[in-house]
């Protein structure tokens, strides 16, 4: 039996359309989670506490760096090394800093309120940080931050100084 040619044609198309249909039709795509933001590894769903497990100051004087690092003994003003940051994942970015575990004897009990700040696009992690005098905020320098550790760096305008501390979270 013979078609016409332009039979031919049209099935040929409505054939080759139907087929691309079917083929596009069936792939799926896979969704991907969103890799977490700073704000999110820093808080987690409601809050996340964190604990200071070092510090440490490098002091650079010409080509030469002297590095040290702070442990808590409880003598002076060092009572702030186990302290717990706690950074809640409100609208309002609220913080508290409480006493950790080891307390010395002639410290009152720490109960401290604030507020933090995140800036994903410089990797700013800006909150009050009391080995730094706790009287004003400091803008960190976000090193490291997984939902195991959070490694941070503060130079001073200068750069002669260089803050470094290590947090990792508290298992509640």
């Amino acid at each position: 039996m013979w078609f016409p040619s332009s039979f031919v044609i049209r099935n040929s198309s409505f054939c080759l359309l139907f087929l691309l249909s079917l083929i596009i039709g069936s792939c799926s795509e896979k969704v991907e989670p969103d890799p977490p933001t700073f704000s999110k590894l820093l808080t987690g769903d409601s809050s996340k506490t964190w604990r200071m497990t070092s510090i440490s100051i490098t002091v650079r004087e010409g080509n030469k760096k002297y590095e040290f690092s702070i442990e808590n003994d409880c003598s002076d003003s060092i009572d702030y090394y186990d302290n717990y940051y706690t950074f809640y994942a409100n609208a309002e970015r609220t913080m508290e800093i409480t006493e950790g575990p080891e307390k010395c004897e002639f410290f009152e009990e720490l109960h401290l309120v604030d507020y933090w700040a995140i800036e994903n696009a410089s990797a700013t992690l800006t909150f009050v940080f009391l080995p730094l005098g706790g009287q004003f905020r400091i803008p960190w320098t976000i090193k490291d931050l997984t939902e195991r550790k959070l490694s941070i760096e503060f130079y001073t305008e200068d750069g002669k100084y260089i803050y470094q501390s290590v947090l990792n979270p508290i298992e509640e």
